[in-house]
């Protein structure tokens, strides 16, 4: 479990300190999928980036990580090495570990057959759409076998049809490897149907959590309870 306690956070902007988090608590459990949703500005990326360590905090403590654990990183572009083709890109990571040749492309294989890419395995990174590039990178953190994920609106840019089949994907690796992970995003349809928690964060700063939403049961985004709950979570923001 990662646990996020008494955060502070600022900013100065023309002379003024900004306060993004005053006192700010949460806790993530293990395998969870938690959904960060509010406008833009409102934190989302800032608090992606203090928990995985590329950003400074004024003071406050984040539990259940250390520096040794690996953290998979997936941002609105993708990080691919250009020079490498696909299943290249996913076996480095397990290079890196010192995974052996045969066990590390063999991994790599079986988790492309997982997600259904096989066929892109030779494919090169100029030669993916916006969506396959996405995917790929979060298969490479899922192969690199990430202690916990942290996904800062990755698939903003994508039309509706892609959007929906890569978020399918992405909820069958999650369910079937239990991975911790954070999940940004301002898309409400989005964050019922990945997350399971939803965390809503205030427009206004210092930057509060507004409420919390358990939509682990919701798989079906024509239930009522889909409905139900992506009201609610607009009704935040009215």
């Amino acid at each position: 479990m990662i646990k996020i306690r008494e955060l502070f956070k600022s900013f100065t902007s023309g002379g003024s300190d900004i306060q993004i988090f005053e006192n700010f608590d949460l806790e993530i459990a293990s395998g969870e999928l938690v959904v960060i949703f509010g406008p833009s500005g409102c934190g989302k990326s800032t608090l992606v980036n203090i928990i995985g360590g590329t950003e400074q905090y004024s003071r406050g403590a984040i539990e259940g990580l250390s520096k040794k654990d690996r953290i998979g990183y997936i941002s609105q572009s993708n990080s691919l090495l250009p020079w490498l083709n696909v299943i290249d890109n996913i076996a480095f990571g397990l290079k890196l570990q010192g995974v052996d040749k045969v066990t590390r492309y063999k991994e790599a294989h079986d988790l492309l057959e997982e997600m259904g890419l096989a066929s892109y395995a030779d494919f090169y990174p100029h030669q993916l759409s916006g969506g396959l590039a996405q995917l790929i990178s979060f298969a490479r953190s899922v192969a690199h076998k990430a202690e916990f994920m942290l996904m800062d609106e990755p698939f903003s840019s994508l039309d509706f049809l892609v959007r929906n089949r890569i978020q399918d994907i992405i909820l069958k690796i999650h369910r079937k490897r239990h991975l911790s992970t954070i999940f940004i995003t301002h898309n409400a349809d989005e964050a019922v149907y990945l997350g399971d928690r939803i965390i809503a964060l205030s427009a206004t700063k210092p930057t509060a959590i507004v409420k919390e939403f358990t939509t682990a049961d919701i798989t079906d985004k024509e239930a009522d309870n889909f409905h139900k709950v992506r009201r609610e979570l607009l009704a935040c923001y009215l």
